[in-house]
């Protein structure tokens, strides 16, 4: 007996010092990249913002092609974010798609959709099943490029066209228990009791679409801006003069770099107390 608890808490601990590895790559990767943003990117974006051409809601002009230019004007949907394999789109920037699949578990979870307690099921993620859709979209003229669209940040909540969602055969589902809220799954799996296997997917969106007023920055390349800076600082919500801007994105970038010190930090301080509770003491 004693042999066998010996061999359960010498797994327990290698499982436990496996843990802290992982969490010291995750910490050693996002502190790096924390140093890269604070002394590469955002010292590059200030340059940029510094010298960038103000056009405001000005016309093209060719004599700043090739130079960081700062423009303003209502954003136009001229393509949308088109999900093609379930047949709807979505008049933002971009959106990502995220499947959750119900698989069986010991623990007892209630299935909001039905209100009824299910001991095996429960909505499990997976990181494979993300998918990505990006609209065409124009700005005071200007095409942003794709760059653009493939990096702009997911902080909004995607808006469902639930009459074509229905005739496309899915059902909007609210489920409280995840901060997204709500969720679409086939009509007919909401008409019986949930089994292995269910499937809904999720959406998260840009906040930027049709008929924004926005102030975004780029190199300006014909009639074409192409990406510059960091996702974080590329456009900003309202008509912004060039000063405004910067400030903007000088407060935001605060915020950013408190993150950016909190998050491996975390990881690193986790690493430390899995360590530790194995059995092995930092030197």
């Amino acid at each position: 007996g004693e042999f066998h608890w010996q061999k359960e808490g010498e797994s327990m601990g290698t499982i436990k010092k496996i843990g802290a590895i992982i969490l010291f790559v995750f910490g050693g990767f996002f502190a790096i990249a924390t140093i890269k943003m604070i002394f590469i990117d955002m010292p590059k974006g200030r340059k940029s913002q510094n010298e960038a051409v103000y056009v405001g809601r000005g016309a093209y002009d060719p004599a700043n092609d090739g130079k960081t230019v700062i423009v303003c004007g209502e954003m136009k949907i001229v393509e949308p974010a088109y999900d093609d394999e379930i047949g709807i789109s979505f008049d933002t920037m971009r959106v990502m798609r995220k499947a959750q699949t119900l698989k069986l578990t010991d623990k007892e979870t209630k299935i909001e959709a039905r209100g009824n307690y299910n001991k095996y099921l429960e909505w499990s993620s997976g990181l494979s099943e993300m998918k990505d859709y990006t609209a065409k979209v124009d700005v005071g003229g200007f095409h942003l490029d794709q760059e653009y669209m493939d990096r702009i940040m997911l902080d909004g909540r995607a808006q469902y066209d639930e009459e074509k969602l229905n005739q496309q055969g899915y059902s909007v589902v609210k489920d409280r228990n995840y901060s997204q809220t709500f969720f679409i799954q086939p009509m007919d799996q909401t008409k019986r009791y949930p089994q292995e296997g269910d499937f809904r997917y999720e959406y998260s969106s840009s906040k930027y679409g049709n008929g924004s007023t926005v102030t975004v920055i780029g190199i300006q390349d014909g009639d074409t801006l192409r990406f510059t800076g960091s996702a974080a600082d590329c456009m900003r919500e309202g008509e912004l003069t060039k000063e405004e801007f910067r400030e903007e994105n000088r407060k935001n970038g605060v915020g950013t770099v408190i993150m950016g010190i909190i998050l491996p930090l975390a990881f690193i301080l986790g690493g430390i107390f899995l360590l530790i509770s194995s059995g092995v003491k930092p030197e």
